[in-house]
């Protein structure tokens, strides 16, 4: 008999659905923006990105990740469309906030909005992973 192994495993199912209904009791607030990017600015843009913006955001409190996404257009997609999406998540809308408020984005957000020539956000505080 593998009474062991059946109670380590009904031991590890049930810490895993309490992570599940604690993370589903306070849902993390994700930001979407929509961007147009300067061509000419996007290398720049991405090196600030990844060298700079994200690290500083990763080790703020709440974070949970961040990307910077290509937009491939479509054959049929009008023209001037957003170029890249930038999403981030927080635990929270108050933990987020605070990575707004500190230097470092202060500092680095005018930098990465430099590249942009066009952007639309949008929060969303209601989600859940599917």
């Amino acid at each position: 008999m593998k009474r062991r192994t059946y109670l380590q495993t009904l031991l590890a199912a049930g810490a895993g659905s309490a992570i599940v209904r604690s993370a589903s009791a306070n849902p993390p607030v994700v930001v979407a923006g929509d961007l147009t990017i300067d061509p000419e600015k996007e290398e720049g843009l991405l090196k600030t990105f990844r060298n700079d913006f994200w690290p500083a955001a990763a080790k703020q409190p709440g974070f949970i990740d961040m990307k910077m996404l290509k937009v491939r257009p479509r054959a049929n997609a009008p023209a001037g469309g957003p170029t890249h999406r930038f999403v981030l998540s927080f635990q929270s809308e108050e933990l987020r906030l605070k990575w707004v408020a500190t230097d470092d984005h202060k500092r680095l957000w005018p930098v990465m909005q430099s590249a942009f020539k066009s952007s639309s956000f949008t929060s969303f505080d209601d989600v859940t992973q599917a």
